[in-house]
């Protein structure tokens, strides 16, 4: 058989050979390919997850910028106010406090300052928040100090009536609202005046609001006026505070 022969048999046997073996090339190269595409997939799932867990760390690092920001916006806009009241009643002697806690056995009217002796406050100082009078110095220890609200029982002080100057005796009585005690029925006390402090020597104590009268009652045989004060304080929104120190007890 010649050279031409061999190759025509060589080719003769070729055809039928790839002929019977095709279909198992297509699935292999199939196979390879669906392999093949599997691995990019998983390959992009898994960068997909490693992007969406770094987006969402972004995003939690955001939010926590935004909640900072605010906060230091809220106490900016609380020192403002603070020093806004210093600068009108041209205050000297006073110390800005923040508040740190309050007294778990009773959160509204205690409240415990991050001022102490080392500040050079003592009980007995006004605590002023917004321009009111929230209450005094209770107990101070050596880095911080209790306040007693107006809200409270215990509290007491002297104070006076705006419009009519009318001395009068303020005395807390719940979260709401405190009274007037000893007001005489011939005393000009009127609804909706407010009531402030008085009978200080120092006259920057003096004429700090406490609240505004809401009620007014005389009962037949008696010798004092029930009056009701609601008080400006609110325990529900304490940040940044002015302390005044009271020259009267050192």
């Amino acid at each position: 058989m010649g050279v031409v022969g061999i190759l025509y048999l060589t080719t003769y046997l070729k055809t039928p050979f790839l002929d019977i073996f095709s279909p198992f090339f297509k699935i292999s190269s199939s196979t390879f390919e669906f392999i093949t595409d599997n691995l990019s997939y998983l390959k992009s799932k898994k960068d997909l997850e490693e992007e969406n867990k770094l987006l969402k760390k972004q995003v939690q690092i955001l939010n926590l910028e935004k909640i900072k920001a605010r906060q230091l916006e809220v106490e900016n806009e609380a020192l403002k106010k603070a020093l806004n009241f210093v600068g009108e009643k041209q205050l000297k002697d006073f110390v800005i406090a923040k508040v740190i806690a309050f007294s778990p056995d009773n959160w509204i009217n205690s409240i415990i300052l991050n001022v102490g002796e080392k500040d050079g406050v003592k009980e007995g100082d006004l605590v002023i928040q917004d321009g009111y009078l929230i209450g005094i110095l209770w107990k101070v220890g050596k880095y911080s100090s209790f306040i007693l609200t107006v809200a409270d029982k215990d509290f007491k002080i002297t104070a006076r009536t705006r419009k009519t100057g009318e001395i009068v005796y303020y005395q807390g009585y719940n979260q709401y609202y405190g009274i007037l005690k000893y007001a005489r029925p011939e005393q000009d006390i009127r609804i909706s005046d407010i009531i402030e402090t008085a009978g200080m020597n120092e006259t920057s104590l003096n004429g700090i609001p406490i609240g505004i009268i809401r009620d007014i009652s005389l009962e037949e045989g008696r010798f004092f006026k029930e009056i009701k004060i609601r008080h400006f304080f609110n325990p529900y929104k304490l940040d940044y505070l002015i302390v005044l120190k009271n020259k009267e007890i050192r």
